[in-house]
């Protein structure tokens, strides 16, 4: 019988790998998953200094998760369950000796990964402590952001800083900034950033600005000169995709990860005896790991 191994990317990306078979049996048993996921919907990470929505505006203020990003992970919590819990992968009571939950040291992942496992393993039976309360305690585990070289995209590396400061040399991205000098002139003026804001970090008013507009709220006139929105996405994605846009930084960033993920495929598929191995690895991030 082969044995399956999944790596579970929310929301990009499913893998399926097939382990070595063990027998000439055709059929495959899934015998471990691995889930990378995003936190959920949030408030923006900063304001603009010309935004009318400043920190007092959002509920717990800037960077948090939201209700609706509770929502969101209570709803895969609860997919988690009918995919492996209803399918007997897991039992149905939550066992340490099966799952464990890692995060990067930021509220809002912190949270998606407790909401979400408070609809994976809402407690039963001998697990009800409170009969009034649907929820019990889960660890969930983390790090300090400056030694977190697997989750975090704030870790210190300076060889990808070294690598990244000679992108923002090259000629690629000199050239693109020139063809962009004078929206991005308007954007600082209209922003209040006064020059600050560059391709590299024009995250600085984007992300304000796209999750005001999710959020139908009140947008300044300026956001409403033609192609403001399109430029804005394509300079947005541009710089993003530009953190990673070489092999060797993609490797720095998102190789750690990696490298503890197929760890436990090895491990998982080398043991003689898996009764102990944990079967089910929960990482909680944010968007850059993804993007690697």
């Amino acid at each position: 019988m082969d044995r399956a191994v999944i790596v579970l990317c929310v929301p990009v990306l499913l893998l399926v790998v097939g382990a070595e078979a063990r027998s000439s049996d055709a059929s495959q048993t899934l015998e471990l998953v691995q889930v990378l996921f995003r936190h959920g919907d949030r408030s923006p990470v900063d304001a603009y200094p010309t935004d009318r929505y400043q920190e007092d505006f959002w509920p717990q203020g800037f960077g948090q998760l939201t209700q609706e990003g509770m929502r969101q992970h209570y709803e895969l919590g609860h997919f988690f369950r009918k995919q492996y819990i209803g399918t007997h992968f897991l039992s149905a009571n939550y066992s340490r000796n099966q799952i464990v939950i890692w995060s990067t040291d930021v509220d809002r992942t912190l949270m998606s990964a407790a909401v979400d496992l408070a609809g994976f393993f809402p407690p039963t039976g001998r697990q009800v402590w409170n009969s009034s309360l649907l929820w019990q305690p889960i660890p969930v585990h983390t790090m300090p952001e400056s030694e977190d070289y697997y989750l975090s995209y704030s870790a210190d590396c300076p060889k990808y800083t070294h690598l990244q400061n000679e992108s923002l040399r090259g000629e690629e991205y000199v050239n693109m900034s020139n063809k962009y000098k004078k929206y991005l002139e308007r954007l600082n003026t209209n922003s209040g950033f006064n020059g600050s804001v560059e391709i590299t970090n024009i995250y600085t008013v984007a992300d304000p600005l796209r999750i005001e507009r999710l959020k139908k709220l009140t947008l300044p006139k300026w956001t409403n000169e033609t192609g403001f929105w399109d430029t804005l996405t394509f300079l947005f994605t541009y710089a993003m995709e530009q953190l990673f846009d070489s092999t060797a930084k993609a490797q720095l960033r998102g190789g750690p990860l990696l490298g503890l993920m197929i760890k436990n495929m090895k491990e998982w598929i080398e043991a003689k005896d898996t009764e102990d191995l944990v079967r089910f690895h929960m990482y909680s991030a944010d968007s850059c790991l993804l993007l690697c």
